[in-house]
């Protein structure tokens, strides 16, 4: 019976191993494959392909597609090329542009692909490459391994397009957004870029030759999305120019400056900020309702205003007649945690600073917060640091639990705005014990209107030398 057995396992084992190699063959074998030919030569025979290796020879690129550098291609039928546009084809920087977008470097196989990735061409462009599409053409012949690459065909054409940054800067003139969004240029240096002239004595080090090194920047391509960036796809909105102003305009009693220039640079840069997404959307069905912006804002987009779908070649361009965002949308709630302060009115009061963890006895949740207590500073204070705080009403909430002792005490928070040099307002905290009913409870300390938008310091205070305990500060904006 035990031999049975033993037979029986060694059965299975080898059932196992054969099914296992048979899978590994059917991922790494080549179903086509002929090492005597190359890609130029493969595409000559092919007569399916015969404008296209015409085109290829106009273009300049046959030693491109014979030398030994291992690349992938996906060429066109000759019933797909007949739409490409003649202005292309008659120009041969075009021409090789259209080409080269066909081309990539590396070996690209189907059986290597599961989902759809973007390749980089030699055009500079990308484009997407799944199991049935390359770009927007579907797959036909593929996986045709040649000696120095694997050759696709395809029932559609890749032309290059403009990428998304490329339709902003080209249509400054056309809308009004974008011609703010481009405003947003500015220089900066780059040590890589730049000339060393020599390295000083002084502080060893590199001393750069002036006026090299110097590239161009744009603050929404930094702090939003890099829309020049085709490695990834993005969603981009257009406004038309009256309801651009109409939105800007809503926000500014919110972002009040020292001057009606910096308001009104303010105001349009939260309207634009809200416009772009790092997905694809290639329909107005596809996209969720609302939309969340990189910065949390919510953004209803009502289908029927979309007027036109642009495809770019890193994502999509949508032409709206009109996006409306709710103001109050606009400004979101602001959580303080106690525990990390931007600073304190003095450093050198470390020893008397504590960080604690807590057991909330009400949720059976743990909660950290920061106990200040024998610092012996009349009105000392840590402080939390908000910036770019538009001109907005708060309501505050506060959560501390006094159980360190059992004399109820109070500390004050004051918003002192940087920006001008001015308070904003002062609210005293009466910290509950936690032996009373609601002691850990968040506490509604009132409002505070921050009167110019900037930098706001929130300041949790001592009476005269008294204690500091705080969990958390919470502002929920009031428009």
């Amino acid at each position: 019976m035990e031999h049975k057995k033993k037979i029986a396992c060694i059965a299975l084992l080898c059932t196992l191993l054969i099914t296992s190699c048979n899978k590994w063959k059917d991922h790494t074998e080549v179903v086509q494959q002929d090492l005597t030919q190359n890609l130029l030569q493969v595409i000559s025979s092919n007569p399916e392909l015969s404008k296209f290796r015409e085109y290829v020879g106009t273009a300049g690129l046959d030693s491109v597609l014979q030398a030994s550098k291992t690349l992938t291609v996906w060429a066109p039928t000759n019933t797909a090329i007949q739409a490409i546009d003649p202005a292309t084809v008659a120009d041969k920087a075009k021409l090789r542009a259209f080409i080269l977008n066909h081309i990539s470097n590396q070996l690209y196989f189907i059986r290597d692909v599961s989902t759809s990735v973007r390749i980089l061409m030699l055009s500079g462009k990308y484009n997407n490459f799944s199991t049935i599409k390359f770009d927007e053409a579907s797959l036909g012949a593929t996986d045709r391994y040649v000696s120095n690459g694997v050759l696709h065909t395809i029932n559609g054409m890749a032309a290059p397009l403009q990428n998304i940054w490329e339709f902003i800067n080209a249509t400054t003139a056309q809308y009004a957004q974008n011609a703010y969004v481009k405003s947003l240029d500015f220089n900066a240096f780059d040590p890589a870029l730049a000339i060393i002239d020599s390295i000083s004595v002084i502080t060893g080090l590199p001393v750069y030759r002036p006026g090299t090194g110097i590239v161009q920047r744009n603050r929404f391509n930094d702090r939003v999305y890099d829309l020049k960036n085709e490695e990834k796809q993005y969603t981009y909105f257009v406004m038309p120019d009256a309801n651009f102003v109409v939105e800007a305009d809503s926000l500014k009693n919110y972002f009040s400056a020292t001057t009606t220039t910096i308001t009104d640079s303010l105001t349009r840069w939260n309207v634009v900020k809200d416009l772009a997404y790092e997905t694809a959307y290639p329909t107005a069905f596809s996209f969720p309702q609302p939309l969340i912006s990189k910065f949390g804002v919510s953004v209803p987009v009502n289908i029927a205003f979309v007027v036109d779908i642009k495809r770019m070649s890193n994502g999509f361009v949508y032409i709206m007649s009109k996006l409306d965002v709710p103001t109050g949308n606009k400004f979101l709630p602001i959580t303080l945690e106690g525990e990390t302060p931007t600073g304190y009115l003095q450093n050198d009061k470390t020893s008397f600073i504590h960080k604690r963890l807590r057991l909330n006895p009400v949720t059976g949740l743990n909660f950290n917060d920061i106990y200040i207590v024998g610092h012996g500073v009349t009105t000392f204070y840590s402080y939390y640091r908000t910036t770019e705080l538009p001109s907005i009403k708060y309501q505050v909430y506060a959560k501390a639990t006094n159980d360190f002792q059992t004399a109820a005490f109070t500390e004050n928070l004051n918003a002192w705005n940087t920006s001008i040099g001015a308070l904003q307002g002062t609210l005293p905290f009466v910290v509950p014990l936690f032996t009373v009913a609601g002691a850990y409870n968040e506490v509604n300390l009132g409002t505070i209107t921050n009167t110019k938008y900037g930098t706001v310091e929130w300041r949790m205070t001592s009476v005269t030398t008294g204690p500091i305990l705080l969990d958390y500060v919470r502002l929920v904006p009031v428009p």
